[in-house]
């Protein structure tokens, strides 16, 4: 999902795939801990970033 829409919300990734938005952030947590995701700029304004594919 954050691949094909950076801009998403954890709110929105949990409506579309049925689960609860803890269970997203900890999924979350997990690729930022080793080091495949990073939230570039704000939480209200800014996006995701895949660092293994700098040309994603």
């Amino acid at each position: 999902m954050m691949f094909y829409n950076r801009y998403i919300s954890r709110k929105e990734m949990a409506d579309s795939i049925g689960i609860s938005t803890t269970s997203v952030q900890k999924h979350i947590n997990k690729l930022k801990a080793i080091g495949v995701l990073k939230r570039v700029d704000s939480a209200r304004n800014g996006h995701w970033k895949f660092l293994d594919d700098e040309t994603v």
